[in-house]
């Protein structure tokens, strides 16, 4: 709400959402530059796999990426990606990675 509500305020002041309030922006702008096809990093800099699938929640927010990883579908939550250049690197390690369900 909170969130909505900061955003909002942003477009009726007709100010950028990065000058209310900066984190906002940068988590939408992180969200939005998830592509299908982006290679995933482990911490411990295993290559994981291509990016499958951007999985939104009902507010068409980035919550996990599906990637293929040993044979099997893996969803790697959107809160532990960063991006390095082109790729993007997991906190989790590889190990970490292999536990997931």
């Amino acid at each position: 709400m909170k969130k909505k509500l900061i955003a909002a305020s942003a477009f009726v002041l007709g100010l950028p959402l990065a000058q209310l309030c900066p984190a906002l922006a940068a988590d939408a702008s992180a969200q939005a530059d998830i592509k299908s096809g982006a290679v995933v990093i482990s911490s411990d800099g295993h290559n994981i796999g291509a990016v499958d699938r951007v999985i939104l929640d009902a507010a068409r927010k980035t919550v996990a990426v599906s990637v293929i990883f040993d044979t099997r579908f893996v969803q790697i939550p959107v809160s532990t990606l960063s991006h390095k250049g082109e790729k993007l690197v997991t906190s989790f390690t590889n190990r970490q990675v292999e536990a997931l369900p």
